[in-house]
């Protein structure tokens, strides 16, 4: 009889274990993907803005572009400025790329990593 309590109270302590255990391990994932996730969100709008605006204003010339995409960029991504966005030209057509990076803190003055991002748009 005693042995049987021993078995069943450790069976149950077992399944109490694993469920924290997994607890656990759900909560960092989710911990991760607050931290990583709205960066990538960031960029996905930024590249789908900057794509359309050169598609619709590549023609328009560097000048319309310079005085006209930053204000609008920083509306995304507060943090970049207007050296950021490089114009280039092969033939007919305007490339208009920007490169930048967000340091996500995991654990803070422990672990941090820097993501780096390439947006271009072409028309």
């Amino acid at each position: 009889m005693e042995t049987m309590r021993k078995i069943l109270s450790s069976a149950k302590g077992e399944g109490r274990f694993k469920t924290l255990l997994s607890l656990a391990v759900l909560a960092g994932f989710i911990y991760l993907g607050m931290k990583f996730v709205p960066p990538y969100i960031e960029y996905f709008k930024l590249s789908k803005f900057v794509e359309e605006f050169v598609y619709q204003y590549g023609d328009d010339g560097d000048e319309f572009i310079i005085t006209n995409l930053p204000p609008k960029v920083q509306e995304i991504k507060s943090d970049l400025n207007a050296d950021d966005i490089v114009i280039e030209h092969d033939g007919d057509t305007t490339i208009v790329s920007i490169d930048y990076s967000v340091v996500v803190v995991v654990i803070k003055d422990k672990y941090e990593k820097e993501l780096f991002f390439h947006v271009e748009g072409r028309n």
